[in-house]
């Protein structure tokens, strides 16, 4: 999975986690439907790029979100 990335897939496999654990944490109770639905799709693009980068890794991370 990850160990077979070189350092740099690794580092962007990183980010994009680290970007969409931001994104869920600025998930609040008072977030509008609207901003949920942004947010929502920032999360799903920065998955895809996951994905492109690592099918592997991407398959123990994917919960199935649609």
């Amino acid at each position: 999975m990850l160990k077979d990335l070189n350092k740099k897939e690794k580092f962007k496999v990183d980010v994009y986690l680290h970007m969409n654990a931001a994104l869920t944490a600025e998930i609040g109770t008072d977030s509008s439907q609207e901003e949920r639905r942004f947010i929502k799709g920032l999360r799903k693009d920065n998955l895809r790029k996951i994905k492109e980068i690592s099918p592997e890794f991407y398959k123990t991370i994917d919960d199935g979100e649609r």
